[in-house]
């Protein structure tokens, strides 16, 4: 709707996480819809009213609360034809005095009321509220049936949401299953390559000591072979002294 101004207006009665997404999204629709050849200066605001039965900013809670566009620095509002606001119906004890001078409050209460009799005693309580009580008893018949529509649609959206994340989990669990069969069976092949590097280690331990023992046996013929050979070189002095002997006395016996 766009005369002065653009309205959008959502009622939701269950936790959406996406909610600051999906609430500038139908605040952009309603903002951009200026008429062929309309000078962008005379564009009409655009408001987006939520009436929430959550609370979409647990770390802030407020009752009602406006966003506008503004500079980070010095809060100067960029514009005020673009603003959201938001009403959390759980939060109606926080409204402000203001709130309550503007009857914020009062509308949160219509729109908590779950039977005709708690509307009848808001609009007997606040003259206000009256007119629109009765519009609502009207419309009420027909507005059921789109109510029920938007209900079934939002519910399917959500359940659609929903199936998405299972999906999304599950494939995520998979892939963490695959992954850990992955490393156990690496560590399954670990453990195996330890075990033939033990009994390589072991193989190698009893060779080594295989060649200590043939190299101590060495040693030993090797002292062996020297005491021999002292013993040859002596003996053989000997003979040749027992040789130089003979000779002299058979040169002495040739002089004779």
């Amino acid at each position: 709707m766009r005369q002065s101004f653009g309205l959008n207006e959502q009622s939701i009665f269950f936790s959406l996480s996406d909610w600051a997404e999906r609430s500038l999204i139908y605040l952009c629709r309603t903002f951009d819809s200026p008429s062929k050849g309309e000078d962008y200066a005379e564009v009409s605001p655009a408001i987006h009213i939520g009436f929430l039965n959550f609370t979409p900013f647990p770390e802030v809670p407020e009752f009602y609360a406006t966003h506008m566009m503004l500079n980070i620095r010095n809060h100067h509002v960029y514009s005020d034809k673009f603003r959201l606001s938001v009403v959390d119906l759980t939060k109606i004890h926080l409204a402000t005095v203001e709130d309550k001078e503007f009857h914020i409050d009062y509308w949160a209460s219509l729109f908590k009321a779950t039977t005709w009799k708690e509307v009848q005693m808001l609009a007997e309580k606040y003259a206000d509220v009256r007119d629109t009580a009765e519009t609502l008893y009207e419309l009420n018949a027909k507005e059921n049936i789109r109510l029920q529509c938007q209900a079934r649609d939002d519910y399917n959206m959500f359940q659609q949401m929903k199936e998405n994340e299972i999906k999304e989990a599950k494939a995520q669990l998979a892939e963490q299953q695959e992954e850990n069969i992955n490393l156990q069976n690496a560590n399954a092949d670990l453990k195996n390559e330890n075990a033939d590097l033990k009994i390589e280690n072991a193989d190698l331990q009893n060779a080594n000591s295989d060649l200590k023992k043939t190299n101590s046996d060495l040693e030993k013929t090797n002292s062996d072979l020297e005491k021999t050979n002292s013993d040859l070189e002596k003996t053989n002095a000997e003979q040749q002294a027992r040789i130089e002997q003979l000779y002299a006395e058979l040169e002495k016996f040739k002089n004779s």
